[in-house]
Order: C-alpha cells, then structure tokens, then sequence
C-alpha cells in the first residue's frame, strides 16, 4: 500500500557442507537464504513481520541482491497465474487426452486471461461467467434464427 512502510533483511548461509539426501544431490544446494520482512500500516500502527526461506545452488558470492529479489518477484508471478488459471478457469478439472485439443484450449485460456488483465478485469470469475452467458445467448440466437 502506499501508506505503508516495509523494511527486509536478508541473510545468506553457506550450507555446502551439509549432506542432503540422495535425491536433492544433482542440485548442489549451496545457500540458504533467509528474509526477514517487517511492514507498518502508517494508518493504523500495526506492524506485521514475517519470514521466508529459500534454497539456492548458487554461492552467496555469486547472487547478486537485486537478481534474487526479481527471481522471488517472478516465481510469485507464475505461481499468481497458475492459481488464476486453476480457479477462474478451472484449466486442472479439464479432462482431454488428445494432447493438440488440450494445448490449443490452454492458448486458448491464455489469451482469455491476458485480454481481461489488460482490460483490469477486478473479478475475472464473474466477467467469465457474464461472458458465458453472452455467448449463450447468441448460440440460441443463432439456433432460432431470430
């Protein structure tokens, strides 16, 4: 928010010496990164903290802050819009064995999706549903010939 203050630390921690289990060994984890988050609601005076934790096979000499940081920011971005596309569009109920129909049906959701955020679409659930019944409406217009 824009009243709102937030403040992080981040701490890296060489774990190269610790013996993982056989199959985490092709990953070479390197480092284990931890962010410790504070913000401030300037309104109100409520602080909330919280702390994450991440894994990487890099060194904590070879990150660089600001990368890390647009790593974080992109994963949370793809993993956004996979719960978008699973809740708004239902895309894991879809059931479909002919592997061209399902990866012309996922083009197809994503230019849906990407048409309503340009839009700034607020609920995409129900302007999906408005949509439905738009398109309803003119089959059965089209079916009677009226």
């Amino acid at each position: 928010m824009e009243n709102d203050k937030y403040d992080s630390a981040l701490t890296f921690y060489d774990i190269s010496g610790i013996e993982f289990d056989q199959r985490r060994k092709p990953c070479k984890l390197s480092t284990l990164i931890v962010i410790d988050r504070e913000s401030t609601q300037l309104k109100t005076g409520k602080i909330t903290k919280e702390r994450s934790f991440y894994v990487s096979n890099k060194s904590k000499y070879e990150m660089q802050t600001n990368n890390f940081f647009n790593a974080i920011r992109n994963h949370w971005q793809i993993e956004s819009n996979n719960y978008l596309r699973d809740t708004s569009f239902r895309e894991d109920k879809i059931k479909c064995f002919e592997n061209n129909r399902i990866k012309t049906l996922s083009v197809i959701i994503s230019i849906v999706n990407n048409l309503l955020q340009n839009k700034k679409v607020k609920n995409i659930k129900a302007e999906l549903e408005e949509i439905g019944q738009y398109l309803t409406k003119c089959v059965k217009f089209k079916i009677s010939g009226v």
